[in-house]
């Protein structure tokens, strides 16, 4: 179970690092930012400080659990605790994508499409530009 929750803490790690990949090319070439680049920001670091913190705290919680079950100072009942950490690192992981790249996928698609244009209208107060920004 060790190497499966190590994994998961490497797989937040991986997220995180293409979330700061995403963050380092806003505004690319120019420097301009989309509004949905600029309504995302802060989205977009929230969810990268949950991959970086869940990625620590599951690789932590690998290397602890391994060192504690081998020095027997933790018992074997608490082996479904890692299964919550599991489930939390997936619901958050679940959520960076709904965040992030969900609406990124369908943004350039949004101005065609009523219901996208009434829910962008909705959550922001404005309808989406159409992408050549200002």
């Amino acid at each position: 179970m060790k190497w499966a929750v190590l994994v998961v803490g490497v797989v937040f790690f991986l997220a995180a690092g293409v979330g700061a990949m995403d963050w380092a090319l806003l505004g690319f070439p120019d420097g301009h930012l989309t509004a949905f680049e600029r309504e995302t920001q802060g989205l977009r670091g929230a969810a990268i400080v949950a991959n970086l913190g869940l990625g620590l705290l599951a690789c932590a919680w690998a290397a602890g659990w391994a060192a504690g079950w081998a020095a027997g100072w933790i018992p074997p009942a608490t082996q479904p605790a890692t299964f919550g950490v599991l489930i939390l690192g997936a619901l958050i992981l679940a959520a960076g994508l709904l965040i992030v790249v969900v609406p990124g996928a369908l943004l350039p698609h949004c101005p065609r499409l009523s219901s996208c244009v009434l829910i962008y209208k909705v959550i922001t107060g404005h309808p989406p530009d159409h992408g050549v920004g200002g």
